[in-house]
């Protein structure tokens, strides 16, 4: 139950990721496409030269690059805030890693645990058989020649039987 908790936890984080890498690579191109884009433009524009030639100056060609400089550099914080989204997201799969093992060493105990009970169990229960046997016998030979003796021996078994259901009700719970 706990391991199939940690394996949806570990499903989620991995699907969340891979989300984020594909956003980072999606961020990534759209910066680089920026880039090009104020290449271009400056390159077109060459502002240092055509300032002075009236015919082709462009009076928004500076905003436009300034524009562009600033998307860029909203795209570089977004990018800076997604890798740092998914470093917290690669820490949280080594810790799912990490309490799958544990889980995994602890269930690995408890059955050991359970195993070393059931045989403590059948060794407990097959004694207690032979036993109540061993008084049937004896009761069933005194039967037709000490009556009270058998009767004693009746419930002693009784007894015998209340405590070892004692036992296991307490085990149990």
């Amino acid at each position: 139950m706990v391991k199939e908790y940690i394996d949806q936890l570990q499903s989620e984080n991995s699907k969340k990721l891979s989300e984020l890498e594909n956003q980072m690579k999606m961020q990534m191109d759209e910066l680089e496409n920026k880039r090009r884009q104020l290449e271009i433009l400056q390159l077109e524009k060459n502002l240092d030269v055509n300032i002075f030639s009236p015919r082709s100056y462009d009076a928004n060609a500076k905003e436009k690059i300034s524009g562009l400089q600033n998307e860029m550099e909203q795209i570089k914080q977004e990018i800076e805030y997604t890798r740092e989204l998914m470093e917290t997201y690669v820490k949280k799969k080594s810790e799912y890693e990490d309490l799958l093992k544990e889980t995994d060493i602890i269930r690995s105990e408890d059955d050991e645990n359970i195993k070393k009970t059931d045989v403590y169990k059948v060794s407990e229960l097959k004694q207690f058989l032979s036993d109540i046997y061993s008084k049937t016998e004896l009761c069933l030979a005194l039967l037709n020649s000490d009556k009270n003796k058998c009767k004693s021996e009746l419930r002693h078994i009784k007894e015998m039987v209340k405590t070892f259901a004692g036992k296991i009700e307490n085990t149990e719970s």
